[in-house]
């Protein structure tokens, strides 16, 4: 079995004074001269996390007050804030990047929910409570969704930041791949994506009142399995070539 193979290596936050050493080291490596301030202050923003102590590093080699090196929350593109979510170790810090992005949750759900199936560090039973747990939060999102309760926002927030720092715990790996049900072909291959937009304005767009963006990343990989009848046989047809759909 190759899971028998496999061991989760927990990785804990390092102390300030680690920071700094490692941060001296990479310096005298690359032949900076920075004052012991800059280090102190990368050491503290950092909160453990050699990786964007690193990149503060950088920030400050190249010109950047102690003042400006802080560690930005607000508006992070999707792959750093990936990263910096599956690098924390911090629970609060979680919580705090997103509320901080909060326009991105349901991509990180996704994600996050991807990595947990995909990842062989994570063990079977923990796999399940984790599935069970984000098989909650789903139904939640649809209520709020259906029933435009936006007060439970809050408590989607608290739930997928403990879901997210038990995931990290039990061994969940970001490797920056494009989740499964985001990743369709038609993105990388101009004539097969203009061959569903033409599918879907001749035979959906007056049907489903919702964005060709929406309908691609959300409608379609649920709707292809009823695609064998009338006007939407090809439309049907489209989704068993390019998804492998095999139909009933």
């Amino acid at each position: 079995d190759l899971l028998k193979n496999f061991k989760v290596v927990e990785f804990k936050a390092l102390t300030p004074r680690q920071i700094i050493v490692l941060l001296k080291k990479i310096a005298l490596a690359e032949g900076l001269n920075l004052p012991e301030e800059i280090y102190v202050k990368i050491a503290e923003t950092a909160r453990g996390d050699a990786r964007l102590a690193i990149n503060l590093l950088q920030e400050a080699a190249a010109g950047a007050s102690p003042e400006a090196l802080q560690a930005p929350l607000e508006n992070l593109p999707f792959e750093v804030l990936m990263k910096r979510l599956s690098s924390t170790i911090s629970l609060t810090e979680i919580r705090n990047l997103l509320n901080a992005n909060s326009n991105q949750i349901e991509d990180v759900f996704y994600t996050y929910f991807d990595m947990v199936l995909r990842s062989v560090s994570i063990k079977d039973e923990d796999r399940a409570k984790l599935l069970n747990e984000f098989s909650k939060l789903d139904r939640l999102f649809g209520l709020m969704n259906r029933k435009l309760k936006f007060n439970l926002f809050k408590y989607i927030i608290a739930e997928l930041a403990w879901l997210i720092y038990t995931s990290n715990r039990a061994g969940a790996i970001y490797d920056g791949r494009i989740p499964e049900y985001r990743l369709y072909y038609f993105v990388f291959n101009k004539e097969v994506r203009e061959e569903l937009q033409t599918l879907y304005n001749q035979y959906l767009k007056s049907r489903i009142h919702c964005s060709y963006r929406k309908f691609v990343s959300y409608i379609l990989p649920l709707l292809c399995i009823c695609m064998k009848n009338g006007k939407d046989s090809k439309l049907y047809e489209w989704c068993k070539k390019y998804f492998s759909f095999r139909g009933r």
